[in-house]
């Protein structure tokens, strides 16, 4: 029996409730993908210029709302350059 893989093309938004889990119905969704790519059975893809949004979307909780501390937003931006890097999320140019 052939395996079933799945393909998700995953926005902003999705990653930042991802690291942000204030919407914890979306987060849990997101996290189930991520399941999903752990054991290989799904591929996830995310547009390029996404990256820089979410960066921008760091960047601004922290300095312009001042939500988070300057070790949560180090923590949050190598968390998510993990993710890209490791190949756990597939880039599309």
């Amino acid at each position: 029996m052939p395996t079933v893989k799945y393909y998700y093309l995953l926005d902003t938004c999705a990653l930042i409730s991802l690291f942000d889990q204030t919407n914890l119905f979306l987060t849990r969704k997101i996290e189930k993908i991520f399941e999903q790519r752990f054991k290989d059975k799904a591929f996830i893809y995310m547009p390029n210029f996404c990256i820089a949004e979410v960066f921008n979307t760091f960047a601004k909780l922290k300095y312009r709302k001042e939500k988070i501390s300057d070790e949560v937003y180090k923590t949050l931006k190598d968390e998510f350059r993990n993710l890209i890097r490791g190949g756990r999320i597939s880039i599309i140019l």
